[in-house]
């Protein structure tokens, strides 16, 4: 969804004025020491961004809308992280692992 820690709605750390919590340039956030106080697990998330409504409202206003420029892009446009060796990936675009990569989630 388009809202980080404390409920910010997350914007590109790029965009004029943007302060921490921010996206980096895959459209995402990594808090690999729980700065922001996750407590599922995960040291990296990414997130879509842009207003949006209680889909019940005719007036929601699309990604297309005023405000568009603050928020593009929308969703992630590229991902974190490895394929383990010996693990056979789905995707063929993640490289392999290094030996000093760190496991994305916590055990």
């Amino acid at each position: 969804g388009p809202r980080g820690p404390t409920g910010k709605r997350m914007r590109q750390c790029t965009q004029p004025g943007e302060s921490m919590p921010c996206l980096d340039d895959c459209g995402g956030l990594a808090d690999f020491t729980n700065i922001y106080g996750y407590t599922d697990g995960y040291f990296y998330r990414y997130y879509t961004t842009g207003p949006y409504g209680d889909g019940l409202e005719d007036d929601v206003t699309n990604m297309f809308g005023n405000d568009a420029k603050q928020y593009y892009p929308f969703t992630p446009v590229c991902f974190k992280g490895c394929c383990p060796a010996g693990v056979p990936c789905s995707t063929s675009f993640l490289p392999a692992c290094e030996t000093t990569a760190v496991s994305g989630l916590q055990s």
